[in-house]
């Protein structure tokens, strides 16, 4: 087995004791990963119909952790180059310490 492959299966590892706790048939696991090492707290898909003003049928498990390490730094643009987007308020490596 590669080191790489050993990576992946321990961060896996970590994931799978979420995937049981979702409110959803299917769950789904994910955490922000730096280094090779999970950052903030490991979050699955959940099932919601209000989420930061809007109302939405679930949360991504991939969005909820987003959510949950930057929380309040998210931003919503309206309009970029006729797309609407999410972002990142300053840049996450001066306002974040991993």
């Amino acid at each position: 087995m590669t080191q790489t492959s050993k990576k992946f299966l321990s961060l896996a590892q970590n994931l799978i004791p979420a995937v049981s706790t979702s409110n959803i048939n299917i769950g789904i696991a994910a955490a922000i990963v730096r280094n090779g090492k999970i950052i903030g707290k490991v979050s699955q898909n959940t099932e919601r119909t209000h989420c930061h003003g809007m109302n939405c049928s679930s949360v991504h498990a991939e969005v909820n952790a987003v959510v949950s390490h930057f929380g309040k730094h998210l931003y919503y643009n309206k309009k970029i180059e006729g797309y609407s987007t999410w972002g990142i308020k300053g840049p996450p490596w001066i306002q974040f310490k991993y």
